[in-house]
């Protein structure tokens, strides 16, 4: 931060930015500034603050014209208006968790397109923390499928991060993570869905402990260990217990702090696997096997069109669509009923 002062201007327009430039009375403006004496903590205080940040969000998703029907919505957006998934991206900011909202849009609505196109599997979670993430996308569940967590929860001497979150001040969060908050908020998010959780390192388990019945996954959310070996293990085990039609999904791809998922990931890429890259979203990659690459890239474009940045980048041997984290998912939620 540098010395110089910081206006009402100035806020106003990091204001504005944040909420997609929508427009903002004088009142809030002025009320932030009396809550900052400090002129240079101003614009760090509103941007840090997680109320501030659920305010935008809840106010981003007011109506903005008058609501659509479904058959409008689904045929706009390629997204079917369910309840479940309705609630659970209304209530984003309010479900402790690191995951973006574009990201959260984007990959719940796949699963939602699968289940729709009749393609069926388990969803798989290594590393879901309180559930942010695998609840959406197990609103997607049918009655014969799964929600599969793995996870260490309260066990974090297991967990071969923890030197590295320390070091960056990020560790007190996952010390206070807990299996009783996972198993409420999916209960809260996907009432009814069938979860299994496996309480170790992912390191101690096996394909066939993801696969109960033999059913294997539609999708497969890989956020576990950060580190080279962890995620070649984990990748190992998606490929090994993915459907033909299923995804994978990569979390922290370009990520400074955790440099292991890139080189993990790129070697992967570099070795003998059926996998192909599809996409970066927002903080993810989301990989196929080669016969659905365009099914997924078709899907993306439709439900995602203003995120997209560019076609075909480069990524290893092959290239993968880019998506960055767009509007997409206000203006869906925007065209909904209050």
């Amino acid at each position: 931060m540098s010395n110089a002062m910081i206006t009402k201007e100035d806020v106003v327009s990091a204001y504005n930015l944040l909420l997609r430039r929508e427009p903002e009375s004088d009142e809030a403006i002025n009320s932030w500034l009396k809550r900052c004496a400090d002129p240079e903590d101003l614009v760090k205080g509103i941007l840090g603050s997680s109320e501030f940040k659920r305010g935008i969000f809840k106010r981003a998703l007011q109506p903005s014209q008058a609501p659509l029907s479904a058959e409008e919505i689904i045929s706009k957006f390629g997204v079917y208006p369910e309840p479940l998934l309705v609630n659970w991206l209304r209530n984003l900011p309010d479900i402790e968790g690191m995951l973006l909202p574009s990201s959260a849009y984007i990959s719940s609505v796949l699963t939602q397109i699968q289940a729709r196109n009749g393609y069926g599997g388990n969803i798989i979670e290594i590393g879901v923390y309180h559930g942010k993430h695998l609840a959406g996308l197990a609103t997607s569940l049918r009655p014969n499928e799964k929600a599969i967590a793995v996870d260490i929860f309260e066990d974090q001497e297991l967990n071969k991060d923890m030197a590295t979150y320390a070091d960056g001040g990020f560790d007190s969060s996952l010390r206070n993570l807990t299996q009783d908050a996972f198993i409420k908020n999916m209960s809260a998010y996907c009432p009814g869905g069938d979860v299994l959780i496996f309480k170790r390192s992912s390191l101690e388990v096996h394909a066939d402990d993801l696969m109960p019945d033999g059913q294997k996954a539609r999708f497969f959310s890989v956020d576990g260990g950060h580190t080279r070996e962890v995620l070649l293990n984990d990748l190992r085990l998606a490929e090994d217990t993915l459907a033909p039609h299923g995804i994978v999904s990569i979390d922290d791809i370009m990520s400074e702090d955790w440099p292991g998922v890139i080189t993990g990931t790129v070697q992967y890429f570099d070795g003998d696997t059926n996998l192909r890259p599809v996409a970066f979203i927002a903080n993810k990659l989301l990989c196929t096997f080669a016969p659905f690459i365009d099914f997924y890239r078709d899907a993306l474009l439709r439900i995602a069109p203003r995120s997209l940045r560019a076609r075909n980048v480069e990524f290893s041997n092959y290239t993968a669509d880019r998506y960055v984290d767009g509007d997409d998912l206000h203006i869906f939620l925007k065209s909904l009923p209050a």
